[in-house]
């Protein structure tokens, strides 16, 4: 059923500081699993620990669109050319 919360949860108490590829592969197992909720999350902090790596734009913006929750597309979008 995914586990996507439980990985959060195991992440979020590592003992080391969660690392770009970590976060990145959660946030790719969201796209996989359709869980826009925690994507969101994820991304975040994907962007805090690489902030110049537009992937997490992207991949959320794509999921937005599967949605079809294009005000969400063009938010992101709008963020993603913000940031440059």
């Amino acid at each position: 059923a995914g586990f996507l919360e439980e990985a959060k949860s195991m992440i979020e108490e590592m003992p080391m500081e969660p690392d770009s590829i970590i976060w990145g592969s959660l946030l790719a197992a969201c796209k996989v699993h359709r869980n826009i909720t925690l994507a969101e999350y994820v991304a975040e902090k994907l962007l805090e620990v690489e902030a110049s790596n537009s992937g997490p734009y992207v991949l959320l913006s794509n999921m937005y669109a599967e949605l079809g929750q294009w005000g969400d597309v063009m938010n992101v979008r709008k963020l993603m050319r913000k940031e440059r």
